[in-house]
């Protein structure tokens, strides 16, 4: 009897981890994309890699278009209009574009860039300036109001003001590079 109570016990904890290596292989088993992308051999991985780095390196370096399309809310009443400007060049980058200020029901305030274009690149910000027509970045970064990222460099998106924010207080709306420190974009607000 003590024979069979062992080997019943051995029996039971072979199918227990068989059970754990089981689960174990299903959490860390490729997905059926990861599959396909093992499928290719080591090689022809490598060739892949070298052609997308030989690619940015014609290209200097220029990050791809991230394109954000973002409805205006529909509010009621709806927003009203309260400043505009259209994007200029700045620097290095191309820029085209159109930065809107709405004031929403309830006193909020929401910067909208329309139909945007700016030059793909890492690291762009967007601030509101108490100084219009700036043609570099000022000292400190005295005089803007960080309010994002930018969410991306070709379409339509949205920004809420900090509560408390004044647009008449505010010159333009600016694209910063964080690093290197560039001016992007800029718009003079009317």
């Amino acid at each position: 009897m003590g024979w069979h109570t062992q080997t019943g016990a051995r029996i039971v904890m072979g199918l227990f981890v068989a059970l754990l290596a089981g689960m174990f292989w299903y959490s860390v088993r490729p997905s059926p994309d990861q599959q396909s992308t093992m499928a290719v051999p080591l090689q022809s991985q490598r060739a892949n890699q070298e052609a997308e780095r030989t690619a940015v390196q014609d290209i200097g370096q220029k990050s791809p278009d991230t394109v954000r399309i973002v409805p205006l809310p529909e509010t009621s009443p709806p927003p009203r209009l309260v400043r505009s400007g259209k994007f200029t060049t700045a620097q290095a980058a191309e820029a085209s574009g159109k930065a809107r200020i709405y004031r929403m029901p309830g006193g909020t305030y929401l910067l909208r860039l329309e139909d945007i274009t700016f030059t793909a690149a890492t690291g762009l910000r967007v601030y509101l300036s108490r100084q219009a027509g700036m043609r570099v970045v000022p000292e400190g970064m005295r005089g803007l109001l960080d309010l994002a990222a930018l969410s991306g460099n070709v379409g339509s998106q949205n920004y809420l003001l900090p509560d408390g924010t004044d647009p008449e207080d505010w010159q333009a709306v600016v694209i910063l590079r964080s690093d290197p420190r560039q001016l992007w974009a800029t718009a003079a607000l009317d």
